[in-house]
């Protein structure tokens, strides 16, 4: 299976540190698979990586599940053809307090080939409500979450 991960930039935050961690116990938990980040920002230190990193114009035409987490991405991938599915990690509503109008976020939030995760109940909800049922709830990103959500 052909799984990728696209950040627009990798820091040295807590939260990408997180996702590179959970990055990195799939690439334990799927060894056979071939597991890309695509980023052309890469301003952190990962002494235990087990991933492939190409540039994001290689995102266009990667085949497979591809997960994103921001809109600004969403916004990105929106247009790229051949991804199987694209799962949208939304740890923050980033349509709330925007001046932009509905269409914009519907034209992001519902295409059918993007699944939305969040990491809280309260987002969860809010999801559910304006746009559609969230594909699961999780807590704390690591490995053993994103293969679930990968199997199911």
């Amino acid at each position: 299976m052909n799984i990728g991960f696209l950040l627009l930039t990798v820091n040295q935050t807590k939260e990408h540190a997180q996702i590179l961690q959970a990055i990195n116990g799939l690439c334990e938990l799927r060894p056979q698979d071939n597991i890309v980040l695509f980023n052309n920002y890469f301003e952190a230190v990962d002494t235990n990586q087990k991933y492939y990193t190409l540039s994001i114009n290689h995102a266009k035409y990667f085949k497979g599940y591809l997960f994103i987490f921001d809109t600004q991405s969403a916004m990105l991938v929106s247009g790229f053809p051949a991804q199987d599915k694209q799962i949208l990690h939304m740890s923050e509503l980033e349509w709330y307090g925007q001046q932009s109008p509905y269409t914009t976020w519907h034209n992001i939030y519902m295409q059918e080939r993007l699944d939305i995760i969040t990491n809280t109940k309260e987002n969860y909800d809010i999801i559910d409500i304006c746009w559609k049922k969230p594909k699961a709830l999780i807590e704390a990103l690591d490995g053993e979450s994103l293969n679930r959500i990968l199997q199911g």
